[in-house]
């Protein structure tokens, strides 16, 4: 796990392009969203470890909770 808690990896391929977005701040939803606990803002960060994952959404696994169960669970 080299993500911190609070970061996210995404690396897009469109048209046949790749894309590796850095240091930006991203929001992440479920689907529907009625709440704004739905939604989290996470760090778009870049590891060399990670560039071989595209179209793929990476959380980390450090932290207290993960953020994909944070969105899910109250």
């Amino acid at each position: 796990g080299v993500l911190k808690s609070g970061e996210v990896y995404f690396h897009l391929t469109f048209n046949g392009r790749q894309f590796m977005i850095d240091s930006k701040i991203c929001f992440v939803a479920k689907s529907p969203s009625y709440h704004l606990g739905d939604i989290r803002l996470l760090k778009l960060t870049s590891y060399q470890q990670l560039e071989h994952l595209y179209d793929v959404i990476v959380f980390p696994t450090k932290g207290q909770r993960p953020h994909p169960n944070e969105i899910v669970f109250k």
